[in-house]
C-alpha cells in the first residue's frame, strides 16, 4: 500500500487526471478494509491449522492402533468424519480470538467508523490528535521499510528467493496481474479510461504490508521482499509501457 501512495497515486494522476487519483485512493481504502483483513484471516487460519495437525495426527494414530481389532474400517472413517467439524470449529475459534486481539483489526474498524462520522457530520479531531495520528502513520511506514532493509541485509543474496523464483514472481505481478485485471474488467463492463486505469493500477509495485504479514507469520517472506524491492525498481518503466500501449 505505501508504494501505491508514494508512486501509484501521483503517477496515475499525471497519466489520467484527478479522477484516476480519486479512484486509486478508494481502491487503497477498500484494500485496507477488506483485503488486508482477509489476508490476516488466512495467515491466522494457516497458523492454527499447522499447530493442530501434529497432535491430532498422533492421537488419531494411537486410537486407530488401540482399537484396530475392535473397529472396522467403516467405523473408523465415520469417527474421523465426525471429528472434522469439531476440529474446524476449534481452528476458527482460535483464528477469531487472534483476529479480535490483532491491532490491525481494531485500527480498520475505528478508522472506518471515524471516517463515516467525520464526513457525515463534519466532526473534527483536535489538532494534537490529528498530528499524533499522522506521526504514527509516517513512522509505521518508515519502520516497515527499515524492517524490509534489515531482512534483505540478513540474506546472503539480494535476490533472497533465488533468480528463478524472483523472475516468476515478477512475471506474475507485472504480466499475469494486469492480464487478469483486464479480463475481470471486461467481464464487469469496464471500458475506456477506467479500464486503462485499472490495468495500470494492477501493474503497480508490490505493497510492503503483505511483506510485513509474511515475515510475521514466516510464510515466504523472501519472495515478498524480492517482490517489493525489485518491483519498486522496475514499476515505473513497466507502468509507462502499459500507458503507451493502452493509448495506441
Amino acid at each position: 500500500m505505501p508504494n501505491t501512495l508514494i508512486l501509484g497515486i501521483p503517477l496515475l494522476k499525471a497519466m489520467y487526471g484527478d479522477e484516476a487519483a480519486m479512484l486509486v485512493t478508494q481502491i487503497v481504502v477498500l484494500q485496507s478494509l477488506i483485503w488486508y483483513n482477509m489476508l490476516l484471516f488466512l495467515f491466522e487460519f494457516r497458523a492454527a491449522k499447522a499447530a493442530s495437525v501434529t497432535p491430532s495426527s498422533e492421537s488419531t494414530t494411537e486410537e486407530m492402533e488401540a482399537h484396530q481389532e475392535a473397529q472396522s474400517k467403516e467405523e473408523a472413517e465415520d469417527e474421523t468424519r465426525s471429528r472434522t467439524p469439531k476440529k474446524i470449529k476449534s481452528i476458527l475459534l482460535t483464528v477469531g480470538r487472534k483476529l479480535i486481539a490483532n491491532p490491525n483489526t481494531h485500527a480498520t474498524l475505528v478508522g472506518l467508523i471515524w471516517a463515516s462520522i467525520h464526513y457525515k457530520w463534519g466532526v473534527k479531531l483536535p489538532d494534537i490528535v490529528t498530528q499524533s495520528i499522522a506521526i504514527l502513520s509516517n513512522g509505521g511506514l518508515g519502520m516497515a521499510m527499515f524492517s524490509l532493509g534489515l531482512f534483505m541485509a540478513s540474506r546472503g543474496s539480494i535476490i533472497a528467493c533465488g533468480t528463478r523464483t524472483g523472475m516468476l514472481a515478477m512475471g506474475l505481478k507485472f504480466i499475469a496481474g494486469p492480464a487478469l485485471m483486464a479480463v475481470s474488467s471486461f467481464a464487469v463492463g469496464l471500458r475506456g479510461r477506467i479500464l486503462r486505469v485499472a490495468i495500470v493500477q494492477a501493474a503497480l509495485p508490490q505493497g510492503i504490508v503483505p511483506f510485513v504479514f509474511a515475515k510475521e507469520y514466516n510464510v515466504h517472506p523472501d519472495i515478498l521482499s524480492t517482490g517489493v524491492i525489485f518491483g519498486m525498481l522496475i514499476a515505473l518503466p513497466i507502468a509507462l509501457a502499459y500507458y503507451f500501449l493502452l493509448g495506441l
